[in-house]
């Protein structure tokens, strides 16, 4: 068995700013060779001079054990001292609903769940639509080799409800048991989710300090923040009972949230969302998705956020419309009123993405 090398060493130590996610720095002369042990253990190189190991199950000091365990035979191993104790306490979820289940039982659940989360991360998993069956959130996808499934649950308890050899079939089942409330694409990144990319996120550089003392004579106040705008929700809310005023082969469609608006053509091949609360430039306020059939693939779907308000630019929607997966046209544009835009107001829509 091949001894420790001196110069090649891996230090486990918690994230300083996302804990429970584990930084691993690597030095030495078989670095690259380490980095790709790592690698096959759940470890993500974030391009800072370190691997993170962010999960959605809050297991990252279990795992990071194991892994030492695993790398120790081959390198120098050191685990900083506040990591070892949380490796060294023993802790188990309040609220699990699997009670009957012991905790290696709960782990193992907490894993499938989190090679779910990997799958949809790496692009392996193609979630074409979720729904929330008035307990938890339910998603249909379809993995590359072809088969297709059905996902029930969220964060470390999502797993697998059912699997198709043929997709149609499964977004048909889909629909059949989950109607009105299905939705196009995934499901809204959780808290937890999106923990886990922000700790895999290279830090910001911060800038170097700035002496004060020596500048104090030549530097002038700096000039007053401006008042932070949100886009005007009478906007949102004019442009789709017009669009509902004009276009009377659609119709609302209702769901469990007063906070959205569903509607869906009559042909059952075009729907499209508006999120009433979204206000800032970050939030979608339009989510629009056209099918192949009424339980066909999705072929095209694009995404709207308001913008802030300020001056004539209040009435304008940014739009971002991904690329087709298939060879035919795209259709229209999201729904915007069939009334002739005045030279002087910005139209409705804004294209800032082609296909």
């Amino acid at each position: 068995m091949p001894q420790p090398t001196p110069d090649t060493r891996i230090h486990f130590a918690l994230h300083p700013d996302h804990p429970p996610a584990v930084t691993a720095t690597v030095t030495g002369a078989r670095s690259t060779e380490a980095r790709i042990a790592l690698a096959a253990r759940g470890f993500r190189d974030t391009g800072a001079g370190s691997m993170v190991l962010a999960r959605i199950d809050r297991e990252e000091p279990y795992y990071t054990q194991q892994a030492a365990q695993d790398l120790q035979h081959n390198y120098a191993v050191d685990i900083d001292p506040v990591l070892q104790e949380e490796i060294n306490t023993e802790w188990t979820w309040g609220n699990h609903p699997m009670t009957h289940l012991t905790r290696e039982e709960i782990r193992e659940v907490s894993a499938t769940a989190q090679q779910i989360h990997d799958d949809i991360s790496a692009g392996r998993l193609k979630i074409h639509q979720h729904a929330h069956d008035g307990w938890t959130t339910v998603a249909v996808g379809t993995y590359t080799d072809g088969h297709s499934v059905h996902l029930h649950g969220e964060d470390h308890l999502r797993q697998f409800a059912l699997v198709y050899d043929d997709e149609a079939e499964a977004v048909a089942e889909f629909h059949r048991l989950h109607s009105v409330a299905v939705r196009p694409g995934p499901a809204p990144a959780t808290d937890t989710q999106r923990a886990a990319a922000a700790a895999h996120t290279p830090p910001t550089p911060r800038r170097a300090a700035v002496d004060r003392d020596s500048r104090a004579t030549a530097q002038e106040d700096p000039p007053a923040a401006g008042p932070v705008h949100t886009a005007d929700p009478r906007v949102g809310e004019a442009l789709l009972e017009s669009f509902f005023e004009d276009n009377r082969d659609w119709w609302k469609v209702r769901t469990w949230s007063d906070e959205t608006t569903v509607a869906c053509h009559e042909s059952l091949i075009m729907r499209f969302e508006f999120d009433h609360e979204a206000r800032h430039r970050s939030h979608v306020a339009w989510t629009v998705a056209v099918y192949d059939s009424p339980v066909g693939e999705r072929l095209w779907y694009a995404t709207a956020t308001p913008p802030p308000l300020s001056g004539s630019c209040a009435s304008c929607w940014t739009v971002s419309v991904p690329k087709t997966a298939g060879t035919r046209a795209p259709p229209a544009p999201p729904p915007r009123s069939r009334k002739k835009t005045s030279p002087k107001r910005p139209a409705p829509w804004r294209t800032s993405a082609g296909f």
